[in-house]
């Protein structure tokens, strides 16, 4: 929902509106949990401890998806090649 409101803030959309049409459409699909929360944060500092100075750090919002992935034993299909640094997560670059 983070990276929804930032996406509507830099393109001048209602960020409000926006946010609540994606609550109703994806009510009780998957939500967090803190447990989920706290391998997020694990996770974050795990893959960018050790990336090379050129490559940018992977985001935390990407890291609560993988997080997520791995406790509710889902795939994840990106076109983002930063999954690839979850090992431990099964995913498929499309």
């Amino acid at each position: 929902m983070a990276e929804l409101s930032k996406w509507s803030y830099l393109n001048s959309k209602n960020s409000k509106k926006i946010l609540s049409k994606i609550e109703n459409a994806s009510a009780g699909i998957i939500s967090t949990t803190r447990t989920t929360e706290l391998r997020a944060g694990n996770l974050w500092v795990t893959v960018n401890k050790h990336r090379q100075k050129k490559l940018r750090t992977i985001g935390l919002v990407d890291c609560i998806i993988a997080a997520t992935a791995e406790e509710n034993c889902l795939k994840i299909l990106t076109k983002d090649k930063d999954f690839l640094a979850f090992e431990q997560i099964e995913n498929e670059i499309i």
